[in-house]
């Protein structure tokens, strides 16, 4: 015997090694009443010995069948009462288990090996495959499932089924993508969702293991007729009938959940026991005493990348900094040059217009010299035209020389006064002239110390760009080694918790 049976309980041990007593074939009626005896069937009834129960009378027909030999293996023998599913087989959604092997699943339909032609179980009533034998432990692991695959070893994988081909079940799942699984070795069964049984049903339990629930039944000499999806007009010979029940209609995996959890603390233990030998036991601890090293060693490697990435986010805190402190100070200087410059500016407009106001006033002298010169030459024609006046015209000729030398000598004044005007504006312009070059100098100066600044202030901004150039690496590097960490104590946390699940069937783990 094994060391996985040999330290089971002794009340699970009994327990599971009892033998079923031979039963003869019994009919149980609505009200009670309990008949024995070899049954046969007619048509809307039941004969047992000398009693016929008429259909709508009948609560639940046993029949004796002889039972399978027993398995030779000890491990097998022992547990074989914890398997709720005895073979492979397809669960449709309002309860019915058709046993066979499930060969193909598409958008419309489920094919199983040598599917009589009255099944049709289409896709959208399917509530499970299972393509091995299940037992209370795997169907334990089904509760409050979303669909997906269960799969060797007790993971789950959550996704929506895509279709079984050629051995393999597809499904998709918004977190991994599009997988599959080899079924039977990978994938233990499908779960698409939880069947819904309607109480009042028939149950009809073949010797195929076949569990069938429909609304009705008819009854006739040679068997069981089923006229039900996922099963029309399919008749069960009397030969294959192992129980019909009327009422209290479950489907195998609630029921399987029901036991469990009605089941004495000691007798959980067995049912939840997983048929794993216990060589899966140890090749899960030597898979922890391995992971263990390497889990420490990624952890090691992140931490020093993390130390990595806090020292270059401080640099980086230091270089933002003094970016900050640079950028004030070229705000500062560049509002200095602003100002510098705009003095230098109004300087120049003001130059401009005292520039302007000594060519108003050399025009002007211009203009006075030209009237001079006209004014002289009407004098000299006026002293001409008197030294030539008749006696007669003597007066006349003198007032008009009197009054051209009056305008000569306005004129002349006139020019006087311009060519003042003209020395007191090109002194005034070359006073002001001699603040124009400071003014130059000062801006020069402010350009200066505002592209210094300028410069600081890029290198600084040129050296944070490359901080966090650096920051970005090191926290990639981070994260991709978080990933590895993450992906290792997922690792060692699935191997530890499908050990814990293990190590309870054996009460003493072998050395």
């Amino acid at each position: 015997m094994s060391a996985r049976v040999k330290h089971l309980p002794a009340i699970a041990v009994i327990w599971l090694v009892t033998a079923v007593s031979a039963l003869t074939d019994t009919v149980v009626t609505k009200d009670g009443q309990r008949h024995e005896g070899a049954l046969t069937l007619q048509a809307g009834g039941i004969q047992i010995g000398t009693t016929l129960v008429p259909i709508e009378d009948l609560h639940e027909i046993t029949r004796d069948l002889k039972e399978a030999a027993a398995p030779k293996d000890e491990l097998a023998r022992l547990t074989a009462n914890l398997m709720a599913v005895g073979q492979p087989g397809a669960l449709s959604w309002n309860g019915t288990l058709i046993a066979g092997r499930v060969t193909a699943i598409d958008d419309t339909k489920v094919s199983l090996e040598n599917q009589p032609p009255q099944l049709f179980l289409s896709t959208d009533n399917t509530a499970a495959v299972f393509f091995t034998a299940m037992s209370y432990h795997q169907l334990d692991a089904l509760r409050s499932r979303n669909a997906g695959v269960l799969l060797k070893g007790g993971d789950f994988f959550e996704g929506r089924l895509l279709g079984l081909k050629d051995g393999r079940v597809e499904l998709e799942s918004i977190l991994f993508g599009r997988k599959s699984f080899a079924v039977g070795t990978e994938a233990e069964a499908l779960w698409i969702r939880s069947p819904k049984v309607d109480p009042a049903a028939y149950t009809v339990h073949t010797r195929n293991g076949s569990v069938i629930v429909a609304d009705s039944v008819a009854l006739t000499s040679d068997g069981v007729e089923i006229n039900h999806p996922p099963l029309r007009q399919y008749r069960i010979p009397l030969a294959d009938l192992g129980q019909l029940r009327r009422g209290n209609a479950t489907d195998i995996v609630t029921l399987a959940w029901n036991r469990i959890d009605k089941a004495k603390p000691e007798e959980k233990i067995v049912l939840l026991a997983s048929v794993a030998n216990v060589g899966r036991m140890l090749e899960l601890r030597a898979q922890v005493a391995r992971q263990q090293p390497a889990l420490k060693l990624a952890q090691a490697k992140m931490d020093l990348v993390d130390k990595k990435r806090g020292d270059i986010r401080a640099a980086n805190d230091a270089v933002r900094r003094e970016y900050d402190q640079l950028r004030q100070v070229w705000s500062q200087r560049n509002a200095d040059y602003m100002r510098v410059k705009s003095l230098a500016r109004t300087k120049a407009t003001q130059l401009r217009q005292k520039q302007a106001a000594v060519r108003r006033v050399r025009s002007e002298m211009d203009r006075w010299r030209r009237q001079v010169k006209q004014e002289t030459t009407r004098l000299e024609d006026a002293a001409k035209a008197l030294a030539d006046a008749a006696e007669n015209q003597l007066n006349a000729a003198k007032n008009r020389h009197d009054a051209a030398r009056r305008q000569v000598d306005q004129s002349k004044r006139q020019l006087q006064r311009s060519e003042q005007r003209l020395a007191e504006e090109q002194k005034k312009m070359e006073a002001f002239q001699k603040t124009i070059q400071p003014a130059k100098d000062q801006e020069r100066a402010a350009k200066e110390v505002v592209d210094a600044a300028y410069r600081a202030k890029e290198a600084a901004q040129d050296k944070q760009r490359k901080g966090l150039d650096a920051w970005r690496e090191a926290n990639k590097a981070y994260f991709d080694q978080l990933t590895v960490r993450n992906r290792l104590q997922a690792e060692y946390n699935k191997a530890v918790q499908e050990l814990e699940q293990i190590q309870p069937a054996v009460s003493e783990p072998p050395r």
